[in-house]
């Protein structure tokens, strides 16, 4: 779990709340995103590519409501509409940047250590 300080905040009942805790994706999280990403509506056939960003965002930010904790705002209340309304350039560039440090620490926890050595 990371904890992180936004430079803008997010703001929730008249209050800006800047610290919010970052943890793995979970199985039962990344089944709940697939599934509200299954959920949007189809994109045109030929979409524009401000649909395609649009999209592509919209994605991201529903594997991160599973993924992030902020107190002082109800963990129903942090979705991607939430986020999405919510969250400023800034913060979500600074998101992007902590969710790979979060991803390359999981990774190296359960990556396998290589085998000793063979002796000569």
């Amino acid at each position: 779990m990371i904890t992180v300080k936004l430079t803008h905040g997010l703001t929730y009942n008249g209050k800006v709340v800047s610290e919010l805790r970052l943890k793995p994706l979970t199985v039962g999280g990344e089944l709940n995103a697939m599934d509200a990403i299954d959920a949007l509506p189809a994109l045109p056939e030929n979409p524009s590519e401000a649909q395609q960003s649009r999209r592509a965002v919209q994605e991201t930010l529903i594997y991160w409501a599973q993924q992030l904790s902020i107190d002082g705002i109800p963990q129903d209340i942090i979705t991607a509409d939430y986020l999405l309304n919510h969250l400023s350039g800034a913060d979500y560039s600074q998101l992007v940047d902590e969710m790979e440090t979060l991803r390359s620490k999981s990774t190296a926890a359960t990556e396998a250590p290589a085998p000793p050595a063979a002796a000569a």
